[in-house]
Formats: C-alpha cells, structure tokens, sequence
C-alpha cells in the first residue's frame, strides 16, 4: 500500500529510534495516514486533520522529534 517513501522521514524515524523500539506502531500510523490521504485527498478535512496529527507524533511543537510515542 506505500507506494513512495520519503527519505527525511525514514531517517528521522531511524535516527529516534521509533522504527527499532515502535516498529508496529509506525507501520499503524503508516497505514492511518495513507487511508485519510487518498480516501478525500490531503485538502479535505479528514486529510488535514491526519497531516496534523502525523507532524505532532514526529516533530511536536518544540521543534525536536518527539521521545516516544507509546
């Protein structure tokens, strides 16, 4: 279902350690996005909302990645 990675995130995620300690977890969170992104597209409410709630999971507001999401 993932078409296309991008290669900032996957080295963000590495470099945190969420892929080695919240491998599932990113898998789901994947998969969430994914859906809302192509069900109504990235400009619907439903798309929006998901982008927001991807970028506070990976990069809160302090600008730093997040230490764990568990």
């Amino acid at each position: 279902m993932t078409e296309g990675v991008i290669p900032s995130i996957s080295k963000l995620l590495a470099a945190t350690g969420q892929f080695r300690h919240h491998g599932q977890k990113r898998f789901d969170d994947t998969m969430f996005f994914e859906y809302e992104a192509k069900r109504d597209g990235l400009d619907s409410l439903n798309g929006r909302a998901a982008v927001r709630a991807m970028n506070r999971r990976i990069v809160p507001r302090s600008g730093q990645p997040a230490a764990s999401t568990a």
